[in-house]
């Protein structure tokens, strides 16, 4: 979909501009002025996580999260065919659906990775291990309640040889230490590290200096 949208911009010579969050982010920019002034030290390790609780018992003692809200009354009669979904229920809860969410990843997990690629020069990564699934929910959702995954990136300082390590956890039932620091990357250097904390604000940590190390 995106291809076409690039070759519908050209064919009709208008502006297409696409809005990805990180990328057009003041604070994002700022988090990456810190890490390419060397001040962490040589990086070789990045934390991302999103981690919230949308967990509450409906009035009929079920557990329900905000992915499921309730059919209004006044949906129930909308055609969702015509709007490109199989049912209402699929237009209203299309979160819980491979075809319409796509999960925790593609939701959530997009930003994280792409806030980590930024830090490491916009390289992809080179290889990726994981393990999700409904670990919490048993009503029928075909998406991920928890994902974990670990991915190799090449080292932008010796891409050839270098590797950084980003791992990567959303789960839906445990939302600590809570906001901001719910969700966001934490940036693990030999001299320091950087948390990007909810989009909200840059927190630095310097680590000892082991030329004045007294231990």
């Amino acid at each position: 979909d995106a291809k076409a949208m690039v070759r519908m911009s050209e064919k009709t010579d208008r502006i297409l501009s696409i809005g990805h969050q990180r990328h057009y982010s003041t604070l994002y920019h700022d988090a990456l002025k810190t890490v390419d002034s060397g001040v962490l030290g040589t990086v070789k390790y990045i934390r991302a996580l999103w981690h919230r609780n949308n967990t509450y018992v409906d009035k009929n003692g079920v557990m329900q999260d905000s992915w499921k809200p309730p059919v209004p009354d006044d949906d129930k009669a909308v055609n969702a065919q015509n709007y490109g979904y199989k049912s209402v229920e699929e237009l209203v809860r299309w979160r819980l659906y491979n075809r319409t969410g796509a999960g925790l990843m593609a939701e959530l997990g997009s930003h994280q990775l792409d806030a980590c690629s930024i830090f490491l020069g916009k390289a992809h990564p080179l290889a990726v291990t994981g393990i999700g699934g409904t670990f919490f929910y048993k009503d029928g959702r075909e998406v991920d309640d928890h994902v974990f995954t670990t991915f190799e990136f090449p080292a932008a300082d010796d891409p050839e040889k270098g590797r950084v390590v980003v791992t990567y956890s959303s789960i839906n039932t445990n939302s600590f230490p809570g906001s901001p620091l719910n969700y966001g990357e934490m940036v693990m250097g030999s001299r320091g590290t950087m948390i990007v904390a909810g989009e909200e604000e840059i927190l630095l940590y310097k680590e000892l200096d082991p030329n004045n190390y007294k231990g």
